[in-house]
Formats: structure tokens, sequence, C-alpha cells
């Protein structure tokens, strides 16, 4: 009896991997959906099948070399959809440096087989032949769980109706990661391109969900994107940095904590 898609993905991740490491990636971009999203260590967030495959397609070919350790775990989220942590050690040679390949994969039921929505790669370096100091299988946790929420558990649509130029854009407020103010206008920067709004940032505040926080005079942001606020700057999920004014650090640090914790009570 034939098992059912989503219980392959475990051997599916293995078989891309080890293929991915030999410099074969033909099948490894014909398993990305259209609209999948890929974050990497250097390479930031690459949103849709064709943007991966034209960024990557070169880099791809160059083969990783021998894997010398290998963990993979799935954890099965629905009849749909599931998640495939993976910590790979690979090296060129016996006596190179080793690097430590940390992928989490989310598989969903597309059509007649798994496609992958949310792909997230990041690696270091270490010597085979010294101690390596302790360290925990995080499998970025926080990514997944972040990704998880904006593309399985959020069912709301909520759309910005925004007009450049000739054409008329509704767009879904949960790709939009940051507004920018530039004096005539606003530019509003999604997870897959930039609009340009001839609307102001108080118009826009006006219509925004509660997701999105002026964090500058020239910036909002969308909180669900946030991942650390440090030395005069929050950092989203992309890698952007945004800079908060020196003198309202304290009040800004304090106000979004309470409003990530309003927002994640609103979600248990």
């Amino acid at each position: 009896m034939k098992k059912p898609a989503m219980e392959n993905v475990l051997a599916l991740t293995k078989t891309l991997i080890h293929e991915y490491c030999a410099g074969k990636y033909e099948n490894w971009f014909a398993h990305l959906s259209t609209n999948s999203v890929f974050i990497c260590t250097g390479e930031g967030m690459i949103v849709g099948a064709k943007n991966i495959q034209e960024r990557l397609g070169v880099y791809a070919k160059k083969k990783r070399g021998k894997i010398y350790r290998e963990e993979y775990s799935l954890i099965p989220i629905n009849d749909k959809t599931a998640v495939v942590f993976a910590e790979v050690t690979t090296g060129l040679s016996e006596n190179d440096f080793r690097i430590l390949n940390y992928y989490t994969f989310i598989y969903q039921l597309i059509g007649n087989g798994p496609k992958i929505i949310y792909e997230h790669t990041s690696y270091e370096y270490f010597d085979e032949n010294k101690p390596m100091d302790e360290q925990s299988l995080s499998m970025d946790l926080y990514t997944f769980q972040f990704v998880k929420h904006l593309l399985l558990d959020n069912p709301r649509q909520e759309r910005l109706c925004v007009t450049t130029g000739n054409q008329t854009l509704f767009l879904d407020m949960n790709t939009l990661l940051y507004v920018k103010g530039d004096g005539h206008g606003t530019q509003l920067y999604c997870i897959d391109k930039t609009v340009s709004c001839a609307k102001s940032m108080q118009e826009l505040k006006k219509e925004l969900s509660d997701d999105f926080y002026q964090i500058h005079r020239s910036y909002l942001i969308n909180i669900r994107y946030l991942t650390s606020l440090c030395c005069y700057e929050a950092e989203l999920i992309s890698g952007v940095k945004i800079p908060i004014p020196a003198v309202n650090y304290g009040k800004v640090k304090k106000e979004l904590e309470e409003k990530l914790e309003r927002s994640l009570k609103k979600t248990r």
C-alpha cells in the first residue's frame, strides 16, 4: 500500500539534500511551489519559485562536498502540511573544515504531491579536529513558528487598496514588511515586491491593521516580521534593519513589547 504523500517528505528531503550536495538541483527546483519563500545565510529572503531559480541556479550547480553526518526529523502539521528539520555536516575533503548546515522545510500538499512552500537554510564552519562548543539543535524554531502562523494559521485576508500610476492594487497586508515615507508619498516594501504609493504615512496608518507600528517618523513596520531590537535598530525577518531614534528607543521598546504581548494573546 502506497504511503500518503505527506509521510514521504522526510525521505524526499534527504534525497533533495543529497542531490544538492552533489550539485544536482533540478529535483529541488521542481518541488518549489509557485510562491515559495527561501531564506538563507547571506542571501536574505527570496520569494517565488522563478526568482529562487534565477538567483540560485548557477550557485546550486557547485558541489557541496561529502556528507559526514545527517539527522532528520518530521513534524506533521495537518493532513496537507508537514515540516522537516535537518542537520547535515558536509566537507570538501578529510582535512578541510566541516560545514554544519541547518535546514527547515515546510511542505504543503498541492495538486498530486508535496511542494516546498518555505525553506530556511543556515550554516557555520568548524574544525573537525577541534572540539565544538556545546550547541543545541534549535533548527530555527522561531522562524518556523512565525512562518507557520503567517502561512498556515492566519485566516485573515485583510487588503490594502493602493493606487500606483494607472494601476490599482489590492495588497494582502500579511505580505507587507514595512512602509517608508519619502516626502512625496510612501514606499511599501512587501516580501515579493516594492510598491510606490501616493498616500501619506498618516493616511496609511488609518488604513493598516493593528499589526503595524510607527517606529520612526519615516517608518511603519509590521510587527509580525520583527525579530529583534538592538543598538537603536529594529531587525525584520528579511534582514533589513530599521533605525529607531535614540531619544525614543526606551519608549519604542516598551510599546513594541506590549503590542507583541497583546498580539500573542490574540493567537492563543
